[in-house]
């Protein structure tokens, strides 16, 4: 074969910002660590000690600082930068790359900073300021500060793991006015997840209204005597957004027509829809059993283990928004 492969694996922490909690220091190539949390916060609002959540008129502005943490045993140096808060494909706010074009919210933000130093057993406050322009309609607008390692290690080996270690800290901003969540539907499909062949269907959910919301899904799919009904309780869809929710479900499916009952609804929103479809090849489903692994020797010059990670890799891709990114949630 030729030169190997590199696989770059961006590793980030979640924060459980529903309930206030502060996510472990993010671990930094060479021994450092690092954790960032907001400045100042509410006392009387937990969640505010997870990200910064304010109310801002059209032409005013606030200012803020985040706070940088070195628990290593060596400096670590970061980059400082804004982004834009989105939603991921199964719902939930992710944040955008580095170097990625500001289209939303994360336009407005500006860390005095580009780039931050920590010494070891230090803390470094980093300010930003938020500004939102004239005009700005009512509604929710989610921005990010984002703190990412500037020293990039690469793994040895056949396959080589390419770190980069990033946190970022929401940013909400409440524009005051009239605004509420307005939920959409389009027509649901019958697919295999990506990477691995278990039935799902797959639901189209919008947000156009102007606030964000934590919608429940509920589909009940029949065919003859066959009732299936599954129901989830997702995370934040952003104003704006949509995504193609895939609905894992338990039994696999047999080729014939089915008829999906969607409804999705939040505290404000609540919408149904009809879809009808043509199943045309069975589809296996997570309650039932998995087919055998045959793995063969010879023939090949890599390694069956690696054969195993990159269809691990494939199914992680599936279930996200096509990549291994997984960022900091900072929305309620």
């Amino acid at each position: 074969m030729g030169s190997p492969r590199t696989f770059a694996a961006v590793a980030a922490f979640a924060a459980a910002a529903a309930t206030g909690l502060v996510p472990p220091a993010s671990a930094a190539p060479g021994g450092s660590t690092f954790s960032i949390r907001p400045g100042h916060y509410d006392p009387n609002d937990a969640s505010t000690r997870a990200y910064f959540d304010r109310t801002v008129a059209p032409g005013a502005s606030f200012s803020d600082d985040v706070v940088v943490s070195n628990g290593g045993s060596i400096p670590v140096t970061l980059f400082v930068y804004a982004v834009d808060g989105l939603t991921g494909q199964t719902s939930g706010a992710v944040y955008g790359n580095r170097g990625t074009r500001l289209r939303r919210a994360g336009g407005w933000l500006r860390p005095a900073v580009s780039r931050v130093s920590v010494d070891p057993g230090k803390e470094v406050a980093v300010p930003f300021t938020v500004r939102v322009p004239q005009g700005t309609v009512p509604g929710d607008h989610l921005a990010g500060i984002a703190f990412e390692n500037a020293h990039v290690t690469t793994s040895g080996g056949r396959f080589r793991i390419r770190q980069v270690i990033r946190e970022v800290l929401g940013v909400l901003v409440r524009v005051p006015g009239p605004a509420q969540p307005q939920l959409r539907l389009g027509p649901s499909t019958l697919s295999t997840l990506p990477g691995t062949g278990l039935a799902s269907v797959v639901v189209p959910i919008a947000n156009v209204g102007r606030s964000l919301c934590k919608p429940q899904l509920v589909v009940l799919l029949t065919a003859g005597s066959f009732r299936e009904r599954v129901a989830r309780q997702l995370d934040t869809i952003l104003p704006g957004d949509r995504i193609p929710y895939p609905l894992v479900l338990p039994h696999g499916l047999q080729p014939t027509a089915y008829r999906i009952d969607a409804r999705v609804g939040c505290a404000s929103s609540s919408v149904r829809r009809r879809s009808l479809v043509r199943l045309g090849s069975a589809l296996r489903g997570t309650a039932d059993p998995a087919p055998p692994v045959v793995v063969r020797s010879g023939g090949s010059s890599f390694p069956w283990w690696s054969i195993v990670l990159v269809a691990g890799i494939a199914a992680l891709g599936g279930v996200g928004a096509g990549s291994m990114l997984r960022l900091r949630r900072a929305a309620t």
